[in-house]
């Protein structure tokens, strides 16, 4: 088992993440750690030289900086020997059973990738899609794995050997999901582990992730278009390849039309703008735009529809960041909160808000003081959406055994998008319960959800808190707890 890892100027973390490999349970005598320093200007490669003299299997190369974390793990990767390579990042964690638990599962499943839940820390989110539950043999549309594209995963040497792989040293930033994506592309077997945390992804507040740190349009683009070769080269289904090219569009706006929604020359952004279009036009089809949230489909659609001026005035609306669109209640239609002069040249299909996610927290549950049904209270939203639901329609389902109960749910109050909703709960047969909500807006339809408890100590932005279960004695409501 061989351990990789790429360093430059951790010195603040460095030890703890050399330190939980220390504290695997898989035995020391089956792991490796090879960490390529690239040209610390800190103290990380003394820390690391001290370190290395605890492990009798840790080797630390130093080399001159190269600018990314490519060439680092390439020189790893040239030195590994063991039948599996594991990519961790100096300023992140295994958890302690992370490494025996995905090697025991790559070698029960003959799988050539294994990826292990991630947990953020320091508030960073998780790829919650991905890790929705275990699968030992994964779909790469289905199971969402172009969700989690870092290369925190677990990889057979053989496969990574047998097809040449090899980090891309020409891309600055980003180059690890080339990587990844032609790993999973070409493995036999992919294996998810998701029930509990196996990797510890930090969110540093010194801004040293490179990831974050932007990259330039050309980078973006190369890479972009890097990963359409790889999916249209190995994938022939048309609708598992409109699911992965998900990842590309989103390339689309986040690194290339947000960064000219910026751009002050007017004869560059015509001349990128085509060059998009002419890459990646003849891919945006009905199958991509159904795989895309709705609030990356209204720039895009302008961008391939040539209407370049609004395409650039919805990006400097929202200040480049898409994620801030929000969604209004219009007559009988959720739309995109645009000013007035530019959603009066938006088609109306192209504004609309489409199927709503949704979502409810528990925030409070006890018996009737009267002897009547026991009584819930939760909060329930549509993501993005600034009208509050006016109804709300509440199940409560049985599980195991699928029985289904209709709750009466009344919308007591609505505070900056958010209606409160008291759910009269009625006898129900013993048994665990879910509780299920699902909002509307006059004849819009949200997507159903389960109520979910109050967020962790340590929440990313996915990351809202366990479904609440009813425990039901005697007919009766006697506990809530989360799953």
């Amino acid at each position: 088992m061989s351990v990789i890892i790429p360093a430059y100027n951790v010195s603040r973390y460095v030890e703890d993440a050399v330190r939980s490999v220390f504290e695997q349970t898989l035995a020391a005598a089956r792991i490796e750690i090879i960490v390529v320093d690239d040209g610390s200007t800190d103290d990380t490669l003394t820390i690391l030289e001290k370190l290395a003299a605890e492990h009798p299997g840790m080797r630390v190369i130093a080399q001159e900086n190269s600018g990314s974390a490519s060439r680092p793990r390439n020189v790893a990767l040239d030195h590994a020997t063991g039948t599996y390579v594991f990519c961790l990042d100096a300023d992140d964690q295994l958890t302690p059973w992370a490494l025996l638990e995905l090697v025991d599962t790559a070698d029960a499943t003959d799988s050539d990738v294994v990826l292990g839940k991630m947990q953020g820390m320091g508030g960073r989110g998780q790829p919650s899609t991905t890790f929705r539950r275990t699968v030992l043999d994964a779909d790469l549309a289905r199971d969402h794995l172009f969700h989690a594209m870092t290369p925190h995963k677990l990889f057979r040497r053989s496969h990574i050997e047998r097809h040449g792989l090899r980090f891309p040293e020409d891309i600055s930033v980003g180059e690890d999901v080339l990587f990844v994506a032609a790993a999973e592309l070409k493995a036999r077997r992919i294996a998810i582990l998701a029930d509990r945390p196996y990797y510890l992804w930090r969110l540093r507040d010194d801004g040293g992730h490179l990831s974050r740190s932007g990259a330039g349009f050309e980078t973006i683009f190369e890479k972009s278009s890097r990963l359409v070769d790889l999916i249209e080269e190995h994938v022939t289904a048309r609708r598992t390849r409109d699911a992965l090219l998900r990842r590309a569009f989103r390339y689309v706006y986040h690194g290339m039309l947000r960064s000219l929604s910026f751009e002050e020359d007017p004869q560059v952004r015509a001349v990128r703008l085509d060059r998009i279009r002419e890459r990646f036009g003849y891919l945006w089809t009905d199958g991509v735009r159904a795989h895309l949230e709705p609030h990356l489909q209204l720039p895009l659609w302008l961008l391939f529809a040539g209407r370049d001026e609004e395409a650039l005035a919805v990006a400097q609306h929202v200040k480049g960041d898409v994620r801030r669109l929000r969604y209004v209640r219009d007559g009988d239609e959720l739309v995109v909160n645009l000013p007035a002069d530019l959603a009066r040249s938006v088609p109306l299909e192209w504004r609309r808000a489409g199927p709503v996610v949704t979502r409810s927290t528990l925030v409070s549950a006890g018996s009737s003081s009267d002897g009547g049904p026991a009584r819930m209270r939760a909060d329930v939203e549509g993501r993005r959406v600034r009208t509050a639901p006016d109804a709300v329609a509440a199940r409560l389902l049985r599980t195991p055994g699928g029985a289904a109960v209709d709750v009466q749910a009344t919308v007591v109050g609505n505070d900056r998008g958010t209606a409160h909703v008291e759910l009269a709960l009625p006898t129900l047969e013993p048994g665990t319960w879910h509780i299920q909500v699902t909002p509307s807006w006059g004849p819009v339809v949200g997507q159903p959800t389960k109520v979910l408890g109050p967020a962790g100590a340590d929440p990313g932005p996915e990351d809202l808190g366990s479904a609440q279960t009813l425990t039901v004695t005697a007919g009766r409501p006697v506990s809530v707890r989360q799953d």
